[in-house]
């Protein structure tokens, strides 16, 4: 499974997103988009076709399509599904990194000499086990989509502390828990009287 890496937080535009209801027999068009898009299913199975691989998009499943990709339903649905998605740009190409050099970056403390730094790295398909926080982060951002604050930065910011919180979530799969190691170099004691 390849990764994309998107160098710097501050070449990324959130452009727009929705929610996707989709009743039995939906079929998703083919599309060849100059944006890329985030998904992350909410409910039932949609498959998808991406490049050459194909995918289904389950409950707590996220898919990203990568711009300049055609994608497509390869079939229709069977049963109601939904999921939300979003549309971004960027300003620099984003990486495409192959599984092991991707698993590299994310073992290595500080994401291998900084790499990691204002960047998110997001497989192209993954799980995550409690999605119920990206919901809510996805309907924070519907919601500042719809009723906007006085600055767009603020749909952006929510945007990249999505990407924050997914790679957090990668990073927290990937690097094996240290034994003997409560996560912190700072020594707490209770003191009692």
């Amino acid at each position: 499974m390849d990764y994309l890496l998107f160098p710097h937080f501050r070449c990324l535009r959130a452009d727009n997103g929705g929610c996707a209801h989709l009743p039995p027999g939906w079929v998703h068009p083919r599309r060849l988009l100059g944006s890329s898009v985030l998904i992350l299913g909410v409910r039932g199975g949609v498959p998808i076709v991406v490049g050459d691989a194909e995918y289904s998009i389950e409950p707590g499943t996220v898919v990203l399509l990568s711009a300049g990709l055609v994608h497509y339903g390869p079939r229709p649905l069977e049963s109601p599904a939904m999921y939300y998605w979003f549309h971004f740009t960027l300003s620099e190409a984003a990486e495409i990194v192959a599984e092991s050099a991707a698993k590299d970056l994310l073992s290595a403390p500080g994401g291998s000499d900084g790499r990691l730094e204002g960047a998110a790295l997001l497989p192209l398909r993954f799980s995550i086990g409690d999605p119920e926080p990206f919901y809510q982060k996805f309907r924070e951002l519907l919601f500042e989509q719809e009723r906007p604050c006085y600055t767009g930065l603020k749909f952006q910011l929510l945007f990249q502390e999505l990407l924050i919180g997914l790679t957090e979530h990668v990073l927290a799969s990937s690097r094996p828990m240290e034994s003997g190691s409560a996560g912190s170099s700072i020594d707490y004691s209770i003191v009692t009287l």
